[in-house]
């Protein structure tokens, strides 16, 4: 999965973000989906979408339709074990950028 608009200077913490998070954070940024909080919340709960519907407080069916929207933006499946890693190692960097800002240059 290619990142889209960052340019090859951006610093490692940054494109990690980008690269695997990018269009999630795209659309909740336009439309408030709430998406990378459903992924982190999913992975969270060892993939379980019982357990995800109830900490994210919403009906199960909501949390299908999400991750049907993030495995279609991902154009992978947040299940598949050799995405997991990445993908939360992505989820730890933005939580880190989030408290601690950009790498300094």
């Amino acid at each position: 999965m290619g990142a889209v608009g960052v340019s090859a200077t951006t610093r490692p913490r940054e494109y990690l973000v980008e690269d695997q998070l990018g269009p999630l954070l795209a659309s909740d940024a336009a439309r408030g989906t709430g998406l990378v909080d459903t992924l982190e919340a999913y992975l969270r709960c060892g993939c379980s979408k019982t357990e995800t519907a109830g900490v994210l407080f919403l009906r199960r069916q909501s949390v299908h339709q999400r991750l049907a929207l993030i495995e279609s933006l991902l154009r992978v499946s947040p299940d598949a074990p050799d995405r997991q890693g990445p993908l939360r190692v992505a989820l730890t960097a933005r939580a880190l950028l989030a408290t601690r800002g950009p790498h300094p240059t």
